[in-house]
């Protein structure tokens, strides 16, 4: 079969979804002629979205989703003269729209952005196939659009690529806590800080970069100091030594987080994860999380202290495993 991928932000972006379809896509190709198309192969300017809620944004002409558009419309003869099977459209409305309506590809939707507005859309468009990646995620979909097929096949993890990797190292105060997370104000890592100071010893290991790490960095090195508090960016090959090297994973973001695939991450290095107390969470992380509310800052940083005594259990991370996930996918695409 041949097989489109298109996402503005490949090339450009270092965000799970972008993980996650690259390396679906290099799976994909060892039996399917594979085309993925990316943003910045074609001087399209990337405008990145953002969380906040404007009238533009609600009816698709804000910046992001100009800059979708624009991208599509640059690659469109291509998806017309490429006589796909399939096209698995990325970056939402104006996307969805001109290939469902004009192309007659089967289209295929993993729903990366979690319950909400672009994610209805994505529904209500019918694509032939919406793949959740929880099955929370899944029954909403469901509700909001029954006419539209919908199926839960979770986000993938190679779990071999953690067993022999060699932690990195760390040079803070231990425990260390690792906070896997862009700087973005949804993420709330200024809880993460917050909760760790209280503890009496720890440290907060921030990976990532957005447009609020001045503030993150400012508000770490004066209530935790470099002792104690870190923040840097590193490629997505070198994460899983910083899996490795911590004590416990916590991520406080905003009920809205889909299914971060730091949780998998975290899961195939084997260690705890302390996050939002959400459905979707649950279902994905089971008894290998602690849920809290991270704004009660007392029971953030009591189960902080609690991860580290508790015990992981390594079954949960086989329906993540890339060999059954690939088989679903495999099964989707031959089937319709």
């Amino acid at each position: 079969m041949k097989i489109a991928f298109l996402n503005l932000y490949s090339g450009t972006n270092n965000r799970g979804a972008e993980s996650f379809a690259h390396e679906l896509a290099n799976r994909l190709g060892k039996k399917h002629e594979i085309k993925f198309y990316h943003g910045i192969d074609y001087q399209i300017p990337i405008i990145q979205p953002t969380n906040r809620k404007t009238f533009l944004k609600l009816i698709f002409l804000d910046g992001a989703a100009l800059s979708a558009l624009r991208f599509t419309l640059k690659i469109f003869s291509e998806l017309w003269k490429g006589d796909y099977d399939w096209i698995v459209p990325m970056n939402g409305f104006w996307q969805v729209l001109l290939c469902k309506f004009i192309i007659k590809s089967k289209l295929l939707i993993t729903g990366h952005s979690g319950p909400g507005w672009d994610e209805k859309w994505n529904l209500w468009l019918k694509p032939h196939v919406f793949v959740a990646t929880t099955e929370p995620t899944a029954d909403w979909a469901r509700k909001v659009s029954p006419w539209t097929k919908v199926v839960t096949i979770p986000y993938g993890i190679d779990v071999e690529w953690f067993i022999n990797i060699k932690p990195a190292e760390i040079e803070l105060e231990r425990p260390i806590f690792l906070c896997p997370a862009a700087a973005v104000e949804y993420k709330r890592v200024d809880l993460a800080i917050r909760a760790v100071a209280n503890l009496k010893k720890g440290s907060l290991l921030h990976l990532g970069t957005g447009e609020k790490l001045s503030e993150i960095n400012q508000l770490g090195n004066q209530i935790l100091g470099k002792k104690r508090f870190s923040s840097k960016s590193v490629d997505h090959g070198d994460m899983p030594g910083y899996y490795k090297a911590c004590d416990a994973v916590t991520l406080p973001s905003r009920p809205q987080e889909n299914s971060p695939m730091v949780f998998l991450e975290a899961m195939a290095a084997e260690k705890i994860v302390v996050t939002t107390d959400t459905q979707r969470n649950r279902w994905i992380l089971g008894e290998n999380g602690l849920f809290i509310n991270p704004e009660n800052l007392s029971e953030y940083s009591q189960t902080l202290t609690a991860s580290l005594l508790a015990e992981f259990n390594p079954k949960l991370v086989e329906r993540f495993n890339w060999k059954n996930v690939l088989e679903r996918y495999e099964d989707i695409i031959g089937k319709l």
